[in-house]
């Protein structure tokens, strides 16, 4: 698992989530899709091509290319962070993040996926 926690949404910061993401999975080169924000940057992308990951991005104007990635978002926040009291400190976001994360890749189980975790759908497909 791999997340990083940053005031702001900069080229470093994703820089710094995928290098650790690209450490804990060993040589993998996967394909990344991004929406447009600090992924256009020339530092994120040289990063992304010394790693031979694939990119794909959003298009100007096309919310529904990011229609996974938003549907999750909206899952972890409306389902997630409403439904556990608020955090007070750095410390419990983490671990509200991380509980989440842990939930929703190997507890929750939809129709979406035939009744599979994510984790368990994810090991079917490969």
């Amino acid at each position: 698992m791999t997340y990083h926690l940053s005031p702001t949404e900069t080229s470093e910061a994703m820089i710094e989530t995928f290098d650790q993401a690209f450490k804990n999975t060993g040589d993998v080169h996967p394909l990344v899709h991004t929406d447009r924000a600090a992924f256009t940057s020339k530092a994120f992308n040289g990063f992304m091509t010394d790693h031979q990951a694939i990119r794909s991005m959003s298009r100007s104007g096309t919310p529904y290319d990011n229609a996974p990635i938003e549907r999750w978002w909206n899952e972890f926040k409306l389902n997630w962070l409403a439904s556990h009291s608020m955090p007070k400190t750095k410390q419990e976001l983490i671990d509200l993040i991380e509980a989440g994360i842990y939930y929703f890749n190997y507890v929750d189980r939809t129709t979406q996926r035939n009744g599979s975790t994510a984790n368990e759908y994810r090991r079917e497909a490969a």
